[in-house]
């Protein structure tokens, strides 16, 4: 076995960090969001058509409108908020710079091209999920760290969920 895993690696594409964040989102959601979603759409639906029956337009209007909100919370704002969070990210003065990871047994070192090397130990992260694209570090429901799955061989990526798991870091 490897005395650390490092990965170095540079940019994301906008497609992939889009995917990451998306992912991210799909983890760390409540569990309850999509069904109080589907509630409010079904409540306005229901009051939109009963209103438009007994003739009271101007409220029917309102309740359509409620629809059309419900409908945009539901289905469009997870690809708005992953674009406006992008653009945040492009802010940061590390976003295009190679970035290096080292994961050790008990720790892990992160930097960053003209930056001090960053060290912290691995049950710092609250928990670890395998999505289809990367594996993300979490902090709590924050995303601490990614890592592309496309960046480390398989005995790599099996070496370090062995380092998670010995470190008390669930992995799901």
């Amino acid at each position: 076995m490897a005395e650390y895993i490092e990965i170095i690696k540079g940019a994301p594409s906008d497609d992939m960090m889009k995917k990451i964040l998306t992912q991210w989102y799909g983890v760390s959601k409540p569990k309850w969001k999509p069904w109080l979603d589907a509630i409010v759409l079904i409540f306005f639906t229901a009051a939109s058509i009963l209103l438009m029956y007994t003739g009271q337009t101007t409220y029917a209007w309102i309740a359509i409108a409620g629809f059309v909100m419900s409908c945009i919370a539901l289905f469009g704002y997870i690809p708005y908020l992953v674009n406006m969070a992008l653009k945040v990210s492009k802010l940061s003065p590390s976003y295009n710079k190679r970035k290096t990871y080292r994961f050790y047994p008990d720790k892990f070192q992160f930097g960053y091209e003209g930056s001090e090397i960053v060290e912290g130990p691995l049950n710092a992260f609250t928990s670890v999920h395998l999505t289809p694209d990367a594996l993300l570090f979490l902090g709590g429901k924050r995303l601490a760290l990614w890592v592309v799955k496309s960046d480390l061989t398989p005995e790599e990526l099996a070496t370090l969920l062995a380092y998670l798991e010995n470190n008390g870091v669930p992995v799901k």
